[in-house]
């Protein structure tokens, strides 16, 4: 047990989130959790530049990166796939749950925004 806790720990290192998009929603993928968000479900979309306070209900959190379900300070329920070192965070909100989603650069973040930008609005 204790070996396949250490390889998925291990595994999570190299396997960045992702983003699949889709006419009727997108589809983020990380290792262990994924979400399916219809895009009118989605509330509002808005950006931080900082997590800020957060307790893990299910997840990793290393100094590198937090995936997976948290309470996060000021917005409750929430699933979490972010780099810490990119200053950029997208907050999808959504009826019932917070979303927050980067990439490794603040440039490829800006075009994911753009994108869920683009299909939020049509």
């Amino acid at each position: 047990m204790i070996f396949g806790s250490w390889a998925f720990v291990v595994a999570e290192e190299f396997v960045d989130p992702k983003i699949l998009w889709d006419e009727e929603e997108l589809y983020i993928q990380a290792l262990g959790y994924s979400d399916e968000i219809a895009y009118e479900s989605i509330v509002e979309v808005s950006t931080i530049e900082e997590l800020g306070r957060r307790t893990k209900t299910n997840g990793t959190g290393t100094a590198d990166y937090a995936r997976g379900s948290f309470n996060v300070q000021s917005y409750g329920k929430s699933r979490v796939y972010v780099f810490h070192q990119t200053p950029l965070i997208i907050v999808i909100h959504l009826e019932d749950l917070t979303v927050f989603y980067n990439e490794p650069t603040e440039e490829a973040t800006l075009a994911i925004l753009e994108e869920l930008n683009r299909r939020v609005e049509d």
